[in-house]
């Protein structure tokens, strides 16, 4: 939802990290698709690019988009397991939402309502809070790239990681926002 902020949002982010060769991690979240963040930069520069996947209560929808990204080159997906339900966000839930936002890539609508704009809680309605370490088979079966997985707390998590066959893990507690919730 870098547009929030600018209104070249993930686009100016991807011209940005080129000259350093900074990879961009583009998040199912993302204020454009993935297809203009990626166009965003020239063809020549190889700008390494990954996907951020927000697991869709939907699975075929997380499907559906794990194929595009995947047709478009993106070869490393980090799977978020660290936001299953969004944190208590006050200071979110008091503002009230533009309703003209929205995420292409995860179809997710602002809206205001009785609590509020609430944008993570909205914005994030989607997510699918069952997600389990059965599911990275599922997961395998629809993305043969690399597998990171974001969110990892503590080393038990990492072995789990490393048990399941997956590329990596991404110590991380989303900037602790989630904690307690």
């Amino acid at each position: 939802m870098a547009r929030l902020v600018h209104p070249e949002g993930e686009k100016d982010i991807a011209r940005g990290c080129i000259a350093n060769r900074v990879p961009q991690g583009i998040s199912t979240n993302a204020s454009f698709p993935i297809d203009e963040i990626m166009a965003s930069v020239p063809k020549n520069a190889n700008h390494p690019f990954f996907f951020q996947l927000y697991v869709n209560k939907d699975r075929s929808k997380s499907e559906a988009l794990l194929k595009h990204v995947r047709s478009l080159g993106v070869d490393t997906v980090f799977v978020t397991i660290d936001g299953p339900t969004q944190g208590k966000r006050e200071a979110d839930e008091r503002v009230k939402a533009d309703e003209g936002i929205s995420s292409p890539m995860s179809g997710a609508k602002a809206s205001n309502d009785k609590k509020g704009g609430g944008l993570g809680r909205v914005m994030g309605s989607y997510i699918a809070p069952d997600f389990t370490w059965d599911e990275f088979t599922w997961l395998r079966k629809h993305w043969d790239g690399k597998i990171v997985v974001k969110g990892v707390q503590c080393w038990q998590d990492a072995k789990m990681c490393a048990d399941a066959g997956l590329d990596g893990v991404l110590l991380s507690n989303h900037g602790g926002r989630n904690l307690d919730t």
